[in-house]
């Protein structure tokens, strides 16, 4: 019979929390310096100037062979789920090394972090299957934050509980009663001689230089090791301490009356609206008191999110009508004027953007409107799927077309597509008066594609502003402060 402790205690939302271990091991000491290592690489990178580009990808590689090193199991053992979710997160930090640009750091560093967090509490049960659903992500995620703070006193304990005997005891003792001794023996020597006394006092300056510029880094440091060892202690016993497991949860389903009432209304509306849009915008037609122009380039945004609202109205119906009732057949016919309509919706979007972008070129926000209407449109095509096979996980391909698409957008080096179709447009002739004040506030990707505009006292200007700025804020992998 199976003596272990049932790790839901009979409630199936109270997780069981074993004790931990009592007696710490040498090797828990080992990999709290590690760890605490790691922590003050960390604050190295992050706080002392400007960021290398190499530094996050490495130290998130150093911090997932850390966890492996700690956990020890086989690579057999752990779930398929997290060691893809590791892997995705390393890819996304790659663009860190392959280009400069800046732009999006902020969600770059947020999501390799999150990617890396839920992979690896994934990776250590592998019994919680993958992430089906919304609920799975957010399961796993919630399930990260707390392993990151359940032991985070653990440091503590595992080195007040080490027992330390034989030789290294006697080592210890004598070092510790060495200090004193040593600190009169240095008094009495500095007090016989002039010039050892001005050599120890220049040591003593030197370390109090240091102590005022690395203290700071050093003590926060310290504070981050706990969070972390408590997250990675966590995991390496998490079928002890709290096994990631969950049923799947089926969403209430209806005959979808109220759903299906809403999306009928809203295909009217949107195949009036789909009328306007063949009479006046595709057909070059603006209405009467408006100029073309005017006309067209309004409205991108506003559409933008009409589209992701029938995304998400869609998928909602999808998954909340019984798949074998008269209801959702219903629902595959509205369903289907809705994509289309939304078709049309998105190709009015993308419409007004051209319009932007011949009128005032390419600039960071008018490239991520073009991928995110391009992951739109493929999310369209996902849905679509979805509705005709309602068996299909469609959150496992979402995820992986979002995080894709993510990938692609930092791989491409977006600063130096926007130069190479801003200086492409404006040498053919499309695009009369480009904005150099713009192009000058983008990363050093962008110089080649400037080198090829007609030379003036301007396109200089640019060049020159972007290679201050870039030597102003690369500093060397040998620049590192500890």
């Amino acid at each position: 019979m199976n003596n272990q402790p049932s790790p839901y205690n009979g409630n199936a939302n109270v997780p069981f929390i074993a004790k931990p271990p009592t007696v710490p091991q040498p090797r828990e000491c080992l990999f709290v310096i590690l760890t605490f290592a790691l922590c003050l690489l960390t604050v190295n990178v992050f706080w002392l100037g400007p960021l290398p580009r190499l530094g996050i990808p490495l130290l998130l590689l150093i911090a997932i062979a850390l966890f492996f090193l700690y956990a020890g199991r086989p690579l057999a053992q752990y779930n398929r789920s997290g060691l893809l979710l590791l892997a995705a997160s390393v890819a996304n930090a790659l663009p860190f090394v392959l280009n400069a640009n800046t732009a999006l750091y902020p969600i770059r560093l947020l999501l390799v972090q999150l990617l890396a967090a839920i992979g690896i509490t994934l990776a250590v049960s592998p019994s919680a299957g993958g992430l089906a659903t919304p609920t799975d992500a957010a399961h796993a995620g919630g399930e990260a934050i707390r392993r990151t703070f359940t032991n985070v006193n653990k440091p503590v304990r595992v080195f007040f509980g080490l027992k330390i005997k034989g030789t290294v005891a006697k080592v210890l003792t004598g070092l510790l009663i060495a200090v004193p001794v040593v600190i009169v023996v240095v008094v009495l020597l500095s007090s016989a001689d002039t010039a050892f006394g001005k050599a120890i006092v220049g040591i003593f300056g030197s370390l109090a230089k240091w102590n005022s510029d690395r203290v700071p880094t050093v003590i926060f440091a310290l504070l981050l090791t706990f969070p972390l060892f408590s997250f990675l202690y966590s995991n390496r016993h998490a079928d002890s301490l709290n096994p990631l497991q969950w049923q799947e949860k089926r969403t209430p389903q209806s005959d979808g009356v109220i759903v299906l009432t809403i999306i009928a209304l809203l295909c009217l509306l949107y195949a009036f609206f789909a009328a306007f849009q063949m009479t006046y915008l595709f057909a070059n037609r603006p209405p009467v008191g408006f100029s073309y122009s005017d006309y067209a380039r309004r409205g991108f945004f506003e559409l933008t999110a009409v589209t992701a609202i029938n995304v998400v109205l869609l998928l909602s119906a999808i998954v909340s009508i019984r798949p074998d009732g008269r209801g959702y057949k219903l629902l595959k016919l509205l369903g289907s004027a809705m994509l289309a309509l939304t078709l049309v919706i998105l190709a009015s979007a993308v419409y007004r953007m051209v319009l932007y972008v011949q009128a005032g070129g390419f600039t960071l926000l008018r490239f991520l409107v073009f991928w995110g209407e391009l992951v739109m449109l493929l999310t369209l095509v996902m849905t679509a799927i979805k509705l005709w096979r309602p068996r299909v996980h469609i959150f496992r391909a979402l995820t992986g077309l979002w995080l894709g698409g993510f990938l692609l957008l930092n791989l491409c080096n977006i600063d130096a597509r926007i130069a190479d179709i801003n200086v492409a447009l404006h040498n053919s002739g499309h695009l009369p008066n480009i904005d150099l004040e713009y192009m000058s506030t983008l990363s050093i990707d962008a110089v080649p594609a400037l080198q090829r505009l007609p030379a003036s006292d301007q396109c200089g200007d640019a060049i020159r502003s972007i290679q201050l700025h870039e030597k102003e804020q690369r500093v060397s992998l040998w620049d590192w402060h500890f």
